[in-house]
């Protein structure tokens, strides 16, 4: 992917709404009117934007002082909000090329559901009409907004929406002095359980006819919100005696040091560990976090695709990388530090893979999601957007491969490689080339030849094959099984996350119907895919799916489900926050009752998607780290383009109180060759 490109050079036509909600009559707040107008100062005197581009909803406190003007604002009603969302999302309003930016602050709520034996929650939107008394209060819960979005997304990818609100309960932060903080959460009446059908949407459709193949994308709205699904985000007094939101208030900060030129090329990478950090500052009990691709431009712009490496941050004690012996990642671990080009990395220890790098660094300290590590050398300042790789992970933690049968040509490649240890015994190896038929295949627990069993012999193993290299690709080999190393690394964290044995389950849901209502896509009305046996699945291609994760332990947990795709890809498809007891589905992209569809890779009649739900109840590890953009077909064509013709595992105990558990399930899908 080319570097971002100014708008200054290629002017993008935005389409804005900002929604500023203050005047409550139960639990009115001072700063969410003031965020917008902040944001709204940057829109049009930074980035140079017309009135006409931008409308504002805006229900400002009582007492509140001076707002600007010059764009005419609306009340923040629900039909106002519902009416604003509904026309962006209207044939010829917004073109294919067009960026639309949607900004909310106000409250967030939480609202806990139950269907037969499920319990769900509902997250929502405030708008200034709402009604505490009544039996259905006024709220634009998320399966509403998810249908107003993904009408827009029909029209543009390029799509940002930004929330200062609570969009869900959690328990008071006793370190915040509450004459100085207020949460931006309301608390609804009565014991927070409903039954019965949620309400309907309106306007748009339910059923839309999208699905999501697995390989493809699952970005469509890029979502930075300003706290976890349980979490209260936070308002106060800056030191200009303003209310303001945590979480805008750190976003104008980082924004601060780029320069007008390049705000509409700006990323949410270049400027997310400062924001986060200055969230964490004043608030450790706020998370703020990202959902889609730190690459994409903040104030909206297209799906972005790269690598994107492991968070890195300045600490007391050296720096703080985000992973840890989960991964893989022990003292004495080597990892590099990049700028945020190159989008993808170079081959690991090329020439000019060395020329990239802003540093190196050594782990020191290691717990099971964090690490701390010092400089190679020089201390080193990180560059924005500063992410990080494993490099050398140690030897009781490289990547034991074998060859079947042995090639001392390749071997003598691979022994190049810091992340790879031969292992003479193919049985004690995770993974293996295996020569059959002409190629070298890629086997590994789950993966084999492909070839059919001969009757009476071991010969063949009817497994489907993952990936594949032809003789004359053999100089790729390094390439390959590096990628290897990355595709199975959230096998291996969900391997080691032990601490509560059975408390998550995940399973595979059938939709026959194709896309199912919004308003019924929590709901468990759904049946399970066929099973061979348990946590295995089959399916014909074309078969469309979503994924049902239980928290069956007394913890809340956060629930990140991957997964390790057929392509040699990682993809991040949800994570979401589970109360002890309660039930999430995935959908494809985020969007309720928006299925996934089965499909193999081209030129292949069966593949195997490994899903893993990884749970935690220290909520603030984020694993979007685990993810990979690139498939191994990808990493053949780059090895060309260039030029170029596991020991024991870490048994530590945290020392922070944290379980982790994990459940995973396999999915292989076959094409139906007898159908025409």
């Amino acid at each position: 992917m080319a570097s971002p490109v100014s708008d200054v050079d290629h002017p993008a036509n935005y389409h804005v709404l900002l929604v500023g909600v203050d005047d409550y009559t139960n639990h009115p707040l001072r700063g969410c009117v003031n965020d917008i107008d902040a944001v709204q100062r940057v829109l049009l005197e930074r980035m140079g934007l017309a009135p006409a581009q931008i409308t504002r909803l805006a229900s400002p406190h009582p007492d509140a002082r001076h707002h600007p003007t010059e764009i005419r604002s609306e009340p923040a009603t629900l039909d106002n909000l519902h009416a604003a969302l509904a026309d962006l999302g209207k044939p010829g309003r917004v073109g294919p090329t067009d960026r639309v930016f949607i900004y909310y602050a106000g409250h967030g709520a939480r609202d806990e559901f139950s269907a037969e034996d499920r319990r769900f929650h509902r997250e929502a939107l405030v708008p200034a009409d709402w009604n505490s008394g009544a039996r259905e209060p006024r709220l634009l819960y998320d399966f509403q907004l998810n249908e107003l979005l993904a009408a827009i997304v029909d029209k543009t990818r390029s799509v940002a929406f930004v929330m200062d609100c609570c969009h869900a309960a959690g328990a008071t932060r006793d370190f915040l002095d509450p004459g100085d903080w207020t949460p931006r959460f309301l608390e609804l009446k009565g014991d927070g359980s409903r039954s019965g059908p949620l309400p309907a949407p309106r306007g748009r459709p339910a059923s839309t006819g999208r699905s999501e193949q697995l390989a493809a994308s699952v970005e469509d709205c890029q979502v930075a919100a300003a706290c976890l699904a349980h979490e209260r985000a936070q308002e106060g007094r800056g030191s200009d005696g303003a209310s303001q939101g945590l979480f805008t208030r750190a976003l104008l900060a980082a924004l601060k040091s780029v320069p007008d030129a390049e705000l509409g090329a700006v990323t949410w990478g270049r400027i997310w560990q400062t924001l986060y950090a200055g969230v964490q500052q004043s608030n450790p009990g706020q998370h703020a976090t990202l959902i889609g691709h730190p690459g994409r431009a903040v104030f909206g712009g297209p799906p972005a695709k790269g690598d994107t490496g492991i968070p890195v941050s300045r600490s007391n004690d050296g720096y703080r990388i985000e992973i840890g012996t989960l991964a893989g990642v022990t003292v004495g671990a080597r990892l590099a530090v990049y700028e945020a080009q190159p989008v993808f990395f170079p081959r690991l220890d090329s020439e000019e893979d060395r020329k990239e790098r802003v540093g190196l660094l050594r782990v020191i300290k290691a717990d099971r999601a964090i690490v701390t590590a010092e400089a190679e050398g020089s201390a080193f300042k990180l560059p924005p957007g500063a992410r990080a790789r494993l490099v050398d992970p140690g030897q009781k933690e490289r990547l034991r491969y074998a060859m079947v049968p042995r090639n001392a040509d390749v071997e003598k490649q691979l022994a190049g490689s810091p992340l790879l240890e031969r292992v003479e015994d193919p049985v004690q190896a995770d993974v293996r080339l295996e020569l059959a038929d002409g190629r070298w295949c890629v086997t590994d627990s789950i993966h084999g030849t492909g070839r059919a069993k001969v009757p009476g012999t071991d010969r063949g193993d009817d497994t489907p094959v993952l990936f594949a290299l032809l003789p004359a690709e053999l100089d790729c080999a390094r390439d390959v099984l590096e990628h290897y190393y990355l595709y199975s690394r959230p096998l291996r964290v969900a391997e080691l996350a032990d601490d509560l044995p059975g408390s998550l389950s995940l399973r595979v849901l059938q939709c026959p119907q194709g896309v199912v209502p919004a308003s019924e896509a929590q709901t468990g009305a759904l049946s399970e895919a066929p099973s061979r046996a348990a946590g295995s699945y089959r399916v014909p291609s074309g078969t469309l799916v979503c994924f049902e994760a239980t928290n069956q332990s007394p913890h809340r947990l956060r629930v990140t489900l991957l997964n390790a795709a057929a392509s040699g890809k990682v993809q991040l498809l949800g994570d979401e926050i589970l109360d002890a007891g309660a039930q999430h589905v995935f959908w494809a992209g985020g969007a309720l009752g928006s299925p996934f569809q089965m499909t193999p890779p081209r030129g292949l009649d069966r593949c195997i998607d490994r899903l893993v739900a990884i749970g935690r109840t220290s909520v603030g590890h984020d694993l979007s780290h685990l993810r990979v953009d690139r498939s191994f077909a990808e990493i053949i064509q780059r090895s060309r383009s260039a030029g170029r013709g596991a020991g024991a595992r870490p048994g530590e105990k945290a020392s922070v109180l944290e379980h982790w558990t994990a459940s995973e399930v396999i999915v292989e899908t076959y094409r139906d060759l007898d159908r025409p």
